[in-house]
């Protein structure tokens, strides 16, 4: 049998399942890193890590024992342990998506299809499934993994010792905003955070969105959590030796693990100024302690000092390292990315599109295509982001930009060489292209909404239902809501026809997205689809009109069974407008106390909208909901007279 190259990185699953995830740095550097990590962990835990590494490394290798038939089958055998050797570091689930594997019934089943699914979108040969007498490299690896899995989750101090953070990670609570911090930290109770650590966490949330729901303030504390451990394991990993610096440093350490993260903020600071001031301290140090400073400064949600602090480490390494100093830069593009995003920071997001132009050249003037490509996908996300968010002919401009970044990636990721990158392309351009047409009216709009459509398609050459079911089931969303625009501003029987096509995609969608495996998305589309189904009601009128919007209504309530004011505070709010709407409109069409009875029913359900879509923090949406508001009072007072 063909030695498996894999087996580091396989068995470094068990690893990042156990909460100590490894980066893909430490797994290349070999399995004492790899055992180390582990080892700390079992020791914590109490159990010898050892055997339990030898119970996954026996059961991976008993798993490929049926491959090894003849010589085509170990010839192909390798190539496959080869490839799987190097994607499957890259692939190891973070703590958040064990988070979510953890919500479904079968968790080890849930962690397998999230590694099958990663590997196949890095490497096409991953996605094809069994063909009987012929060697397939998606079964191999899925044997392989599925072997690791449960030979990981069958002792029982290991899972025990797993579900304890698995359970403090997915922790939600219900009440109000402008609450105190005594009762926040009783809400956030069993927390392992320094005391310190959790209350300024709180306390800064707090003071950044003060009308902040307390399930807000407990997914702060959960992300702050993440964070605050990840930078204890970046810190842990700098060393120096100068004793001036060295002492910084400790005195750093010993703060943020006492959870003054200010302090430890300083001390890097001061450390990292000492460093870059001794000519013969490595530039090495000084970048590390920098990025350091950056990730601190971004956990106190102070992304200007972050983003400054970055920038100063990466020209620190550009002189001498460049690829370590794109690193730095790619880094801190992403964090601001994600960060602009989440927190609706549109500075943020134009910081980190000032990082990916700069990665983008730099690519360009090497001669990288595909890494210029990879980041053109970033860049173009990252402004679409910036165009949806922006009115005007300014926001517009950004979509258009996004869409020329995304047909430039396309250019270099070709269909038949990169599949999955280019369905990933074709997908985002498609997204672009409907944001885009949902601003332009008549014919222009018309025909940009045709071409995401048509993106959307091309994608889904690719991304099968049998194949790729997740990517599928959300190009198909993608896909019913332009369709969905177009048939509500298509006019007669072809804008009917687009409607029915679009509730038929959403529904062929809702087999992949089930209230039970992805209930968030399940409800997501179950939202859309009552919105196009009020659509659909709307263009057909009479009974049959009411009846459709009658289901449209039944569908916004099922969303709310998993869209809860306590869980999903936005998307609660955005269905809760949606049900007005249809409320609304069933109460106009009906009259007598029927109709007064559902224009009242849309009143309480615009009323709910408003508690978090406020003046302050949704300005837009707190508007619009207002105003629908107010026309379903006037309506209510002129009925009654």
């Amino acid at each position: 049998m063909a030695l498996l190259k894999c087996l580091e990185p396989v068995v470094s699953i068990g690893c990042a399942l156990f909460g100590v995830p490894p980066t893909v740095g430490a797994v290349a550097s070999g399995g004492i890193k790899i055992a180390s990590l582990f080892h700390e962990s079992g020791v914590k835990h109490g159990f010898d890590s050892t055997v339990l590494m030898g119970k996954m490394q026996r059961a991976a290798f008993a798993a490929a024992d049926r491959y090894d038939k003849n010589q085509d089958w170990r010839d192909a055998l390798t190539e496959a342990d080869t490839a799987l050797t190097k994607f499957l570091p890259a692939c190891v689930p973070t703590r958040p998506d064990i988070v979510e594997c953890a919500r479904e019934a079968d968790f080890a089943e849930a962690v397998h299809r999230f590694l099958i699914n990663r590997i196949a979108d890095k490497d096409a040969r991953f996605q094809t499934s069994s063909s009987i007498g012929i060697f397939c490299p998606r079964s191999f690896a899925s044997d392989i993994i599925r072997a690791v899995l449960e030979a990981s989750l069958a002792d029982e101090k290991y899972a025990q010792s797993l579900a304890l953070p698995l359970q403090l990670e997915t922790v939600r609570e219900v009440s109000n905003a402008n609450v105190k911090l005594d009762r926040l930290l009783a809400l956030v109770g069993g927390s392992t955070l320094p005391d310190q650590a959790l209350r300024g966490a709180i306390a800064r949330f707090v003071d950044f969105q003060p009308n902040a729901l307390d399930a807000d303030v407990l997914n702060a504390v959960a992300t702050f959590e993440r964070d605050y451990r990840a930078l204890l394991e970046q810190v842990s990993h700098i060393s120096v030796h100068d004793n001036h610096i060295q002492s910084l440093k400790v005195a750093a350490e010993e703060a943020l693990e006492a959870g003054d993260i200010a302090t430890a903020r300083t001390r890097y600071a001061e450390a990292a100024k000492a460093a870059t001031d001794k000519a013969s301290e490595p530039v090495r140090n000084a970048a590390a302690l920098k990025s350091a400073e950056a990730s601190a400064a971004l956990t106190m949600l102070d992304w200007q000092a972050a983003d400054a602090a970055w920038e100063q480490a990466g020209a620190m390494l550009m002189p001498f390292d460049v690829e370590a100093g794109e690193a730095v830069v790619g880094t801190a593009a992403d964090r601001l990315a994600i960060f602009g995003e989440i927190f609706a920071q549109n500075p943020a997001l134009v910081a980190s599109e000032k990082r990916l132009r700069a990665l983008e050249a730099a690519a360009q003037h090497c001669g990288d295509a595909e890494r210029a490509a990879n980041i053109q996908n970033n860049l173009g996300h990252v402004l679409s982001v910036q165009g949806e968010r922006i009115r005007g002919k300014k926001g517009f401009a950004l979509l258009a930009e996004g869409i020329a970044t995304f047909r430039t990636a396309l250019s270099v990721y070709k269909q038949a060489k990169r599949p999955v990158e280019w369905a990933r392309t074709q997908n985002n351009l498609g997204n672009a292209l409907r944001k885009q047409g949902e601003r332009k009216a008549g014919a222009v709009g018309l025909a940009i909404l045709g071409k995401a459509i048509k993106a959307y398609r091309a994608a889904l050459k690719i991304r099968t239902q049998a194949e790729m079911p997740a990517a599928w089931a959300m190009t198909q969303t993608n896909l019913g809501a332009a369709m969905a625009v177009l048939g509500h501003r298509t006019k007669d029987i072809e804008g009917l026809l687009l409607l029915a096509e679009a509730i038929e995609v959403y529904r062929a969608a809702l087999t992949v997205y089930t209230k039970v495996a992805t209930p968030a998305r399940w409800a997501n589309t179950q939202n859309v689809l009552g919105a196009t189904l009020a659509m659909q009601g709307e263009k057909t009128g009479g009974s049959a009109g009411l009846s459709l919007i009658a289901k449209a209504v039944e569908a916004c309530r099922a969303a709310l069974t998993v869209h809860t004011h306590s869980a999903m505070p936005a998307e609660w709010a955005g269905t809760q407008h949606n049900l007005g709407n249809l409320l609304r409109s069933q109460g106009e069409s009906c009259e007598g106390d029927v109709g007064l009875a559902l224009l009242a029913e849309a009143v309480e359900a615009y009323q709910a909208a408003l508690i978090v879509w406020t003046v302050k923090h949704f300005s837009h949406y707190h508007e619009m909901a207002s105003n629908n508001l107010a026309q379903a009072e006037a309506v209510i007072a002129a009925r009654r007279g």
